[in-house]
């Protein structure tokens, strides 16, 4: 009966240990790239860079609003009545994967791979961990392997996907580029700390969003992580001593 409930102790604290090793994990500015733009003319100015972001596998990757308050409402980011929104109905956004030629140059095959509007909560903490906030955040996919992607988006008030990777809009370019697409950057945070993607259309909207990530469930096979494992000893110690001292009374 004893060896039973010390397995069931065990195993309470282990899933205590796994349960908080699977937070919602906010991407950083490492995690981003830029090139100079070279889906079309070079432009080599920053608004005009290309972005990619670089995903672990294993991650389920969601976009969402960036976070401006910690006590009023956040909008949602794929609400039609918010204007600096997108849509993020099932094929209005996603990803397309990067990819570097034999030269070193960046480049994609133009496959897009759509998100499903299937939503969550999601949850960001402030860089202190003192204030948190829930808002909607979209799926964009589950990686199985480390890649690195461009943003698909469909920004409110246009009917057409706009990205990452080619060029924006250049009318003095010759021959013209002509884009809804005006500017994208990330050059500035929330209030969480995320790294804000600033897509800008060419009415003069900053249509931003900011990325987090569930990270994948800890291997059952292997060595157990280090707080897993630190948690097992100790549990172990405390119930061999307090066996110890049963024994000398």
């Amino acid at each position: 009966m004893k060896s039973k409930n010390l397995l069931l102790m065990l195993l309470v604290v282990c899933g205590m240990v796994f349960a908080s090793e699977s937070n919602f994990v906010q991407f950083t500015l490492d995690d981003f790239n830029t090139y100079d733009s070279a889906g079309g003319p070079i432009q080599e100015w920053i608004p005009a860079q290309m972005i990619t972001l670089s995903v672990q596998a294993g991650s389920s990757v969601y976009l969402s609003n960036y976070i401006n308050t910690w006590y009023g409402t956040v909008e949602n980011l794929g609400s039609d009545t918010y204007a600096a929104g997108y849509d993020m109905s099932a094929g209005a956004y996603g990803y397309m994967i990067a990819q570097k030629t034999a030269d070193g140059k960046v480049t994609t095959d133009g496959i897009v791979h759509p998100g499903t509007g299937e939503t969550k909560d999601v949850t960001y903490k402030n860089p202190t961990g003192t204030e948190t906030k829930t808002t909607t955040g979209y799926l964009l996919d589950t990686f199985e392997n480390d890649t690195e992607i461009f943003f698909v988006m469909t920004p409110n008030g246009y009917n057409s996907k706009i990205n990452s990777y080619l060029p924006v809009n250049d009318p003095k370019n010759d021959p013209p580029v002509t884009s809804i697409l005006a500017s994208r950057q990330i050059n500035t945070t929330d209030l969480a700390g995320n790294i804000r993607v600033n897509f800008g259309t060419v009415d003069g909207i900053g249509h931003e969003f900011v990325i987090g990530y569930e990270a994948a469930p800890p291997s059952s096979s292997g060595q157990p992580l280090p707080g897993v494992l630190s948690t097992i000893v100790v549990a172990c110690c405390s119930i061999a001593c307090a066996r110890k001292m049963k024994k000398n009374k």
